[in-house]
């Protein structure tokens, strides 16, 4: 679950991962520690070197990136008409995992 990773920027106190960029990029930023992930490895350039990562143009992956981390902003609201909240997530990151992140056929 999200909630497991989530972290508050600041570390003053509960994290806003819905409201506050910071502590959405922090918890990103745990759950790729708690995989082991360590600061200044590379983490997609490896995938596609060894393919099971599909190769994509960086500007292009840039626009997807920004493009989501804005949207998370107004996600709540569309996530609400989800029962159970947590297929919201799935759905969301399934454009992800079955998409740009796909492997390579």
């Amino acid at each position: 679950s999200y909630r497991a990773y989530a972290r508050s920027y600041e570390g003053d106190g509960a994290p806003d991962i819905w409201d506050n960029p910071a502590d959405a990029i922090a918890s990103v930023g745990n759950y790729l520690e708690a995989h082991g992930w360590r600061s200044g490895e590379q983490v997609v350039i490896d995938g596609i070197a060894d393919g099971s990562v599909r190769a994509i143009d960086p500007l292009v992956a840039g626009q997807v990136i920004m493009s989501t981390v804005n949207s998370a902003y107004e996600a709540r609201h569309w996530a609400a008409r989800f029962d159970p909240p947590e297929a919201a997530t799935r759905t969301y990151l399934s454009v992800m995992s079955e998409g740009m992140l796909a492997p390579s056929g």
